[in-house]
């Protein structure tokens, strides 16, 4: 009987780690021959939400024409090596007021910090969050809407790289 307990304890264990760790964005490249730059959009692996999937998708869809992108999960600053990009956009959720992601604050070390657009998603609609000099674009988790997080990250990718100006002949 005691090894069926530990058998069923040790199955129970895997899967809440599993059904924990299944939440992943949708990796994605699109190639724009035409793109100067290249933008990686990414969320910390095992902390993409529905909310953070359908900013990425936004993204993709206002910025797809202008940038060769990358959707990604990352582990850690080591996943982006061999990667030529311009800009991340690398989104997590808030845990214990931010004292809980040390994951992100890992990455966010190793990588320069005038690449990184750096988004937090959490339930109060008033936290606010920076590290080491970097503001955080911080929203509250609206399933609904996720215009003005989108128009937040669209405001610090053109201050980056402004769209260029299309000049007409006549």
């Amino acid at each position: 009987m005691k090894r069926f307990s530990g058998i069923l304890a040790l199955l129970s264990i895997l899967i809440l780690l599993f059904g924990c760790s299944s939440d992943y964005l949708d990796f994605k490249k699109i190639n724009n021959r035409d793109a100067e730059k290249t933008l990686i959009i990414s969320a910390i692996a095992g902390k993409g939400t529905p909310f953070k999937q359908k900013i990425t998708n936004d993204l993709v869809a206002k910025l797809g024409d202008r940038f060769t992108i990358e959707v990604m999960n990352l582990r850690s600053a080591d996943d982006l090596k061999r990667k030529k990009y311009d800009a991340i956009v690398i989104m997590d959720g808030c845990q214990a007021w931010m004292f809980l992601n040390s994951r992100l604050k890992r990455i966010m070390k190793k990588l320069p910090a005038e690449k990184q657009i750096i988004v937090v998603t959490a339930d109060d609609l008033e936290f606010k969050w920076n590290y080491n000099g970097l503001d955080a674009i911080t929203a509250a988790t609206t399933p609904d809407d996720t215009s003005k997080i989108v128009e937040a990250i669209m405001a610090q990718i053109d201050e980056k790289f402004p769209p260029k100006k299309v000049q007409y002949r006549y």
